[in-house]
């Protein structure tokens, strides 16, 4: 039986437990494909998953291989997947990237050609790596925001991948970005890829801050990465009938909500996950993302960042940098051939 490696969780725990494997060589059925994995890019639902309380949606398969996120090459086509790959304009040998709902930190993966992008021209596979999971969902957050030309955007965590991604979508559709980082040296980054007030958490007076940069309003739109005790804060900047779109809990799970608050500003709170939503309805936000926001990588309009590569036998310490916040963008993990 032909095998492939991966990083398998046979336990759950602090990076140590990522432990690469030999594993069965996955083989496309259907209409699927076959991707060659070059690169692998690195979200906190990992490091959640890794500790077992983020669970791959479904059945537990009989190797639990995280990762949401990679780039690589066509390797292999079922009979059904060409016809899909033909319409996609892709083939065997294409570079792409792409989401799954697990199982990226392997040498290969199995998915449906309709969660596949192809990776802009001049773009490397770790640099493709750092752009499906973070600016789809980024743009997905916007989009049920209602964002559109001249509207300004909080966008808490702005030194992670799909804050700074947040950023660069918000600058390209006319908005403004106002970004929240917790180190003097995020704030600056944040400055760097376009944001137009990156604030300092606990120092700069965000409420005032804020005031100024919309006319004494308040933001529109509210893409929260943080939530817990934050959320609050955060609903106070909210201008009225503005939306608070909740994409992430680093801050925390659990909230007490005024009420009274959300009702007086007359405010959407709006709830949304990628990983578990049908398939049909990923593979659509997927390719409309392709037609409306791809061209954007390929001119140079919008560019992911990239914190540091780490080779694939360094697994752990990637988990590692994320788990110390020493990232500004994301980390790619490079996977080995």
């Amino acid at each position: 039986m032909a095998t492939m490696e991966a990083y398998v969780l046979e336990s759950y725990g602090g990076p140590e437990v990522l432990q690469r494997k030999a594993i069965p060589l996955p083989e496309p059925q259907g209409d699927e494909v076959r991707v060659q994995v070059k690169a692998v890019g690195i979200n906190r639902a990992d490091l959640l998953q890794r500790r077992g309380r983020y669970p791959q949606p479904g059945e537990k398969p009989p190797f639990e291989v995280p990762g949401l996120e990679f780039a690589g090459i066509v390797e292999k086509a079922a009979p059904g997947a060409h016809v899909h790959l033909k319409e996609l304009g892709l083939q065997v040998g294409s570079p792409v990237m792409g989401l799954l709902s697990g199982g990226a930190y392997a040498q290969f993966v199995v998915t449906h050609p309709r969660l596949l992008l192809p990776l802009p021209e001049g773009l490397s596979f770790t640099q493709g790596a750092a752009i499906p999971e973070a600016y789809l969902t980024a743009w997905d957050g916007l989009l049920q925001g209602g964002f559109s030309l001249g509207k300004a955007v909080l966008i808490p965590a702005g030194g992670s991948g799909v804050g700074v991604a947040a950023t660069q979508l918000v600058k390209a559709g006319g908005g403004t970005a106002i970004t929240l980082s917790r180190t003097p040296r995020k704030v600056e980054l944040s400055r760097d890829v376009g944001a137009d007030r990156a604030l300092l958490v606990g120092t700069d007076d965000v409420a005032r801050e804020v005031r100024e940069a919309t006319g004494g309003r308040g933001v529109d739109l509210v893409l929260e990465l943080v939530a817990g005790p934050h959320l609050v804060e955060h609903l106070q900047l909210l201008s009225p009938k503005g939306t608070v779109v909740v994409i992430g809990t680093l801050g925390g799970g659990e909230v007490s909500l005024p009420l009274g608050l959300l009702m007086a500003k007359r405010a959407r709170l709006v709830g949304t996950l990628m990983r578990s939503r049908p398939l049909e309805e990923k593979m659509d936000l997927v390719q409309r993302f392709s037609r409306e926001i791809l061209p954007l990588f390929a001119s140079g309009t919008l560019v992911p960042r990239v914190h540091e590569v780490v080779p694939w036998e360094e697994g752990p310490r990637a988990h590692q940098i994320l788990e110390e916040n020493q990232n500004f963008g994301k980390v790619v993990l490079e996977v080995a051939s």
